[in-house]
């Protein structure tokens, strides 16, 4: 599971913003840019660190 997020190529600010917004956010563990034929530069991919138990509670992976 994971979220694409779009920000476009432009000049990269935007792209910045979103990258230090998601350092900052615990229930993310990792992101990348997109890579060809998912955006490439303009897109940054984030995986959930998070799973839903069967009531669809959110709770935190266990990272082995």
């Amino acid at each position: 599971q994971s979220v694409r997020i779009i920000h476009g190529k432009g000049t990269g600010a935007l792209r910045a913003a979103v990258q230090q917004s998601l350092r900052k956010n615990k229930f993310v563990k990792k992101f990348r840019l997109g890579l060809y034929g998912e955006g490439e530069d303009g897109v940054t991919i984030v995986p959930f660190n998070i799973d839903f138990d069967r009531d669809n509670d959110i709770k935190e992976k266990e990272v082995l």
